[in-house]
């Protein structure tokens, strides 16, 4: 972050922040962009660091930058990059039940790729977002098994999900280093996770895709892929 903000110094250019929601740690309520932060886990840390450094640099004036974070992604063309598209909809794809992290009963937010990629060209081309921190557009809060229930319906798949507990998840930490650094972050499945779009909302008078249509577009670019 550093190199990249002497960068746009020496060069003029403006930044546009592509950041993620692991500063705020387990937050009990609605997560708005003036949340504190309240990280739980290392990764949480760095984040927070790494914010701070790019908001200080943009308070002062001595760079022109905007922050934009999401929270986990669903869409068409993102598998591996994606919890639910390749616990869910890769895996009824291939015939299999959904699996899930910790609780698939608690309510959540996702963000939709398509709607992410508009939001960050808005963001890029408004002079009224630098300077500040947005949260990508973002449907209501719905529980994973909600989700996987309406990507079933579209799939004509089972719905059924394995629930897989925290104790297994540590367990492959032991043998699997992703699954050991994602450890840290599962309080994300394990609570609710609310995470607000509003402000953006409001701003550019834009409305999130609904889970019924942006989990009709996934599904239908699952079944037309090889």
């Amino acid at each position: 972050m550093r190199n990249v903000i002497n960068a746009c110094k020496a060069t003029g250019a403006k930044l546009v922040f592509f950041d993620n929601i692991y500063m705020y740690g387990k937050i009990d309520g609605v997560i708005t962009e003036d949340t504190p932060y309240n990280y739980i886990s290392k990764k949480g840390r760095v984040r927070a660091d790494v914010a701070r450094m790019l908001l200080q640099e943009m308070a002062a004036g001595t760079i022109k930058a905007t922050i934009a974070r999401a929270t986990d992604f669903y869409g068409p063309r993102v598998i591996e990059k994606s919890f639910a598209g390749l616990m869910v909809f890769d895996r009824m794809k291939k015939g299999n039940s959904s699996q899930w992290f910790i609780n698939a009963d608690v309510p959540r937010s996702f963000n939709y790729t398509p709607d992410a990629a508009e939001a960050l060209y808005i963001l890029a081309t408004s002079e009224k977002s630098f300077g500040q921190v947005w949260h990508l557009p973002s449907a209501a809060p719905m529980t994973a098994r909600q989700f996987i229930k309406l990507a079933a319906q579209n799939m004509q798949s089972s719905d059924k999900v394995t629930v897989l507990p925290k104790i297994l998840l540590k367990i492959f930490g032991y043998f699997n280093p992703f699954m050991k650094e994602a450890y840290e972050m599962n309080y994300q499945n394990e609570f609710p996770l609310h995470f607000s779009s509003a402000k953006f909302e409001k701003a550019f008078n834009f409305k999130p895709t609904s889970y019924i249509d942006g989990i009709r577009e996934t599904v239908a670019w699952h079944l037309g892929r090889e």
